[in-house]
């Protein structure tokens, strides 16, 4: 009798600090997390609770820098399209009125991607995308990607060379998103680019499709290259966009290549730019 006494209150005591812990994490100290000895009989339990905790924490603390960082992002291009618009209300010859009107279209295009850029992130993150496998033509989806962003890149005086000797004739994937994940490559090159951005599309190991895109900027230092797949992180920690962008781009490129069973990778080009690797594996041919 006496050793189920002892055993029963061992299992409530237990039971009692597991409940605390509930209602210390339920009352918003997300730091709470339930400590048993591993012989208890409800350490499992206690695990999965820690588990979970530990996952709402990560989501509710993504979720802060997240808001955090659009507001941030939103003052400038909102001051930005306030003033465009005070200069328009003032005399002004029409060639400068048409300088200005270009540069608050660049100003809605920056708060329209400000917008879609989180939605689609939280999606993919979600797993709430899903993939619309197709068995695609490599060069001419690349054609057709390269095609969306040429005159971009020619505006700011750069030079983008495409190399797809070595592709595979066919792929399958989800032609828009991995078409976005590259575009994506490409915007992050022309921050950083002095004069040239280099896309190679070649076939790996395994059926394997790889997309490198390669600029001849400064690079980016070993101890910054995992960290650049971040949500908002930003090499110009002070965020003056003086290479523009929000800090989602990438972020964005990586889920993409983990919803594909890939990956992207970071290392320093031949020329001392920054080099990245997506790589996507074979898939299985969508049934019609």
């Amino acid at each position: 009798m006496l050793p189920l006494l002892f055993w029963n209150g061992l299992l409530w005591r237990d039971l009692r600090a597991l409940e605390e812990a509930a209602r210390g994490f339920g009352d918003g100290k997300l730091s709470t997390r339930a400590h048993l000895r591993r012989s208890s009989n409800v350490h499992g339990l206690a695990r999965q609770f820690n588990d979970m905790a530990e996952r709402i924490q990560d989501s509710i603390q993504h979720q802060r820098e997240m808001m955090n960082g659009i507001s941030h992002e939103l003052k400038t291009p909102i001051a930005r399209l306030e003033f465009g618009i005070a200069l328009l209300q003032s005399s002004a010859p029409e060639a400068q009125c048409k300088a200005w009107l270009d540069a608050l279209h660049r100003d809605v295009r920056d708060l329209d991607e400000l917008v879609s850029e989180p939605l689609a992130l939280s999606r993919l993150e979600r797993g709430a995308t899903h993939l619309a496998l197709m068995r695609v033509t490599v060069h001419e989806w690349l054609d057709s990607v390269v095609a969306n962003i040429a005159d971009d890149v020619a505006d700011q005086q750069l030079t983008l060379a495409v190399h797809a000797d070595f592709a595979p004739a066919h792929h399958v994937c989800d032609p828009r998103l991995v078409a976005r994940a590259l575009l994506n490559l490409i915007r992050n090159a022309m921050r950083y680019a002095r004069h040239t951005i280099t896309v190679h599309a070649e076939a790996g190991t395994h059926g394997r499709l790889c997309l490198t895109v390669e600029d001849d900027g400064p690079g980016i230092p070993a101890a910054e290259r995992e960290r650049v797949f971040e949500p908002f992180y930003r090499l110009d920690a002070s965020r003056d966009h003086h290479t523009g962008g929000f800090g989602l781009g990438l972020a964005i490129v990586r889920r993409i290549a983990l919803v594909h069973g890939g990956e992207v990778r970071l290392d320093t080009g031949d020329s001392g730019g920054a080099r990245f690797v997506l790589s996507l594996p074979a898939m299985p041919t969508p049934a019609l």
